[in-house]
């Protein structure tokens, strides 16, 4: 118990040093760049994470119980997911290039080396064999390297080059010692294989890619519609999402336990629930009463982030839970098909309904799409919860 107690506090531990670095990397470069260039670094920033979710291909969920029953021999799998993030890359790096050079921004075409670290992103393989606080002690210390870079020149060119080389070599530096501790073998897999797989999991890949269209979506339309705005709402959404994805550690682990004990599980699904809802509360509290904080301290030539971080702090809560029924519940009970109609149900509405809430309400319209639209996949996931509870009670 003290072993697993001490291993948890090292995962939260790296998660912390995991949070604060892209901070600091976003403080240094916005007291660099005019507001003008800093509305076109968050909304290149924006395409770019559009093409992490495509390199991505929503592998990190959609394999997660496949692998973990096929853990004694991964080295074809793996090699297999290499090869179509390999592809995918490739093609989303072509994609940008021809979005920047027409928009006049290629100087940002840097920041395309950060797709490398989406195709070498491992933590869902360290999840599979249960050896997760090794992925965060092994990320976060090749992280700490990048925090004396940071400051060592102010050009921006150079804090570019160094923001897309910290999101690259931690995860590469992970992919290689789960090769090497794993004794996991690359081999070179057919084209005809790597098809099939990219066929098999398009389903989940076509909701995943449309998760954006109720994230990041808004700072697109933002940018377009109304970008004196962009930077105050990309900022605060960046931070919201860190303190969330600090909260997958929670999620992971509760993955683990589901994988390897799936009837004890069920039975803590309420009591899991409660503790769940208690921690966005307070979570969801400290970023309220600390918006102003950030916004004097750390970026002051960012107006309204106070404003925007207090109303988006409400979307703790409700992303915490919905992480649980679409992350672990559905996924892990072989339930994706039911992930994917809430996904494509909830972009088609924000795809309807943000042009018109971002065009009359700006920034606030953003945020009123963005509340919505997460409520609405809270609710659709717990109708389908149910509906999977109810049905599995009346068969057993």
């Amino acid at each position: 118990m003290k072993k697993k107690i001490t291993k948890y506090l090292v995962i939260f531990l790296c998660y912390g040093v995991n949070f604060i670095l892209p901070i600091l990397f976003f403080k240094e470069i916005s007291y660099i760049l005019s507001p003008a260039v800093l509305t076109s670094f968050f909304f290149v920033l924006a395409l770019l994470i559009y093409c992490q979710y495509v390199v991505e291909y929503g592998l990190q969920i959609s394999l997660l119980k496949k692998l973990s029953n096929n853990k004694l021999d991964l080295s074809y799998d793996i090699s297999s997911i290499l090869e179509l993030k390999i592809l995918l890359f490739i093609t989303c790096s072509f994609f940008l290039l021809i979005i920047l050079t027409y928009s006049n921004d290629i100087i940002f075409s840097i920041l395309i080396i950060v797709l490398l670290g989406n195709v070498f992103s491992c933590q869902f393989l360290y999840q599979v064999v249960d050896r997760l606080h090794f992925f965060y002690i092994i990320n976060t210390i090749s992280k700490i390297i990048f925090i004396p870079l940071i400051y060592i020149d102010s050009n921006y060119i150079y804090l570019l080059i160094c923001y897309s080389l910290f999101n690259v070599f931690p995860n590469l530096i992970s992919f290689t010692m789960f090769l090497y501790n794993q004794r996991i073998k690359l081999v070179w897999v057919p084209i005809e294989t790597i098809f099939i797989l990219a066929k098999e999991k398009f389903g989940y890949f076509a909701s995943n890619i449309s998760i954006t269209l109720y994230t990041n979506f808004y700072q697109v339309l933002l940018g377009i519609i109304s970008p004196s705005y962009l930077a105050a709402y990309a900022l605060s959404d960046k931070i919201i999402r860190g303190v969330i994805a600090g909260n997958y550690v929670f999620i992971q682990i509760i993955q683990v336990q589901f994988l390897n004990d799936e009837s004890k599980f069920l039975d803590k699904i309420e009591k899991i629930l409660v503790i769940l809802f208690f921690l966005g509360l307070v979570e969801s509290c400290v970023i309220f009463f600390g918006a102003s904080f950030f916004e004097v301290y750390f970026f002051p030539k960012i107006p309204m982030l106070s404003d925007f971080l207090k109303l988006m702090s409400f979307l703790v809560i409700i992303i915490l839970i919905s992480n649980f029924f679409a992350m672990v519940y559905l996924p892990c009970t072989g339930n994706t098909h039911f992930l994917s109609k809430v996904f494509i149900t909830v972009s088609i509405f924000s795809v309807i309904s943000a042009p018109l809430l971002i065009y009359y309400y700006a920034g606030y319209g953003a945020i009123s799409a963005a509340i919505l639209s997460e409520m609405l996949v809270l609710t659709f996931c717990y109708v389908f919860y149910r509906k999977i509870r109810y049905a599995n009670n009346i068969k057993y």
